[in-house]
């Protein structure tokens, strides 16, 4: 219709000036119903748009999980067409992720860390994100996601390196994704969720049967008719003993202190057999000095882990009943997974030191571990 309207203005007009004025009307219409036309087009276009777009947010909200437990993310599924999920959930979370103040940082601190980061993300409804590559998704089935974190993540830096800081318990206020900075050294920061953390720190199969089987193999009396008691013996000295860490305050333990430490826990068991097991990274020094079946009256045997890595060496601790621990972050961790009754070295750190200044007993051990001054 429009051509042939297009097509009648375009005639060559006759004489008359009312065909002229017919004429000029003719075209102005065709070009209004033109134009109306082309907007009513494009305006369906827009609308068809926009419901489509709001029926996907409605589905993407619809199937978002509002729990401030850590999720999961498949990243074998995260491809160029998905990789804008991570970022439109940012809207509806606050994600609390994790850095040391420097680098070096070994396997206790770094489970210091990943525990103290759940323990401050449930006590402020967040989202705890570890890295892909974190060190500890090697050794154990950990579960925190790792969501396209934007730049510019508020940081929160702790005060004292091995005691609680009780301002990461105001973290619920904040409206932003944080990053806490430090060592979280304290048990008080996941205190109320030890079962989830325990469970975090589950080993993988590899650890675990390799333990396993170092237990079995251990040889014990085959007349023993007793109950046989595991009590793991992690003795650390060789960077303890460098200068600077000296200088600083730390410590290593003394033989009186294990001779102590095997007797408490003859009293605690007196008709079981003892089988310690030791591991260290003097293992030559470990050998010289810890006490001898004969102290035990020969009810006990001793077994000392050599050549194995301190992934091997922290799931053998973990697996048995009970623990001896000397100094540091690694020992620690191999108790608290332990469970059972935990003998500590108490003379730890050195008096008047810079570490003494920073370190609270009773936020670093737990209440129910045992410290001896020998």
């Amino acid at each position: 219709m429009l051509q042939r309207i297009w097509f009648c203005c375009l005639r060559k007009p006759t004489s008359s000036s009312l065909c002229s004025v017919r004429n000029a009307f003719l075209l102005l219409f065709a070009i209004t119903v033109f134009w109306i036309f082309f907007a009513a087009h494009i305006g369906f276009n827009k609308i068809r748009i926009i419901q489509k777009a709001s029926s996907n947010l409605g589905a993407e909200t619809n199937n978002a999980n509002p729990s401030t437990t850590a999720v999961v993310l498949n990243a074998s599924l995260v491809t160029s067409t998905t990789a804008v999920q991570p970022t439109s959930n940012l809207t509806r979370r606050r994600y609390l992720s994790q850095r040391a103040p420097m680098g070096g940082v070994g396997q206790g601190n770094l489970m210091f860390m990943y525990a103290s980061l759940l323990g401050i993300a449930n006590g402020n409804q967040m989202t705890p994100a570890y890295p892909e590559d974190g060190a500890l998704r090697t050794i154990f089935h950990i579960s925190a996601a790792v969501p396209l974190l934007p730049t510019g993540s508020n940081s929160v830096t702790e005060s004292r390196a091995c005691a609680y800081d009780a301002q990461f318990e105001s973290l619920a206020k904040r409206q932003d994704n944080v990053t806490a900075v430090g060592y979280l050294q304290s048990w008080r920061y996941f205190g109320a969720i030890s079962e989830r953390v325990r469970r975090e720190f589950t080993f993988v199969e590899r650890l675990k049967s390799d333990a396993d089987q170092f237990l079995r193999n251990i040889s014990t009396p085959t007349t023993a008719t007793t109950a046989v008691v595991y009590i793991g013996v992690h003795i650390r000295r060789m960077d303890m003993l460098a200068s600077f860490n000296v200088d600083r305050g730390y410590t290593v333990a003394t033989k009186e202190y294990l001779v102590g430490a095997v007797r408490h826990f003859r009293s605690q068991f007196p008709s079981e057999l003892l089988v310690f097991v030791v591991c260290s990274d003097d293992i030559d020094w470990a050998k010289r000095n810890f006490p001898p079946p004969s102290l035990d009256n020969n009810t006990s045997v001793v077994a000392f882990s050599e050549k194995r890595d301190a992934a091997q060496d922290m799931a053998l601790l973990a697996a048995c009943n009970h623990s001896i621990i000397t100094v540091g972050t690694y020992g620690w961790w191999s108790a608290y997974l332990a469970g059972g009754r935990t003998v500590y070295y108490q003379n730890f750190p050195k008096p008047g030191t810079s570490l003494a200044s920073i370190f609270d007993k009773n936020d670093y051990y737990p209440p129910e571990w045992i410290g001896m001054l020998l």
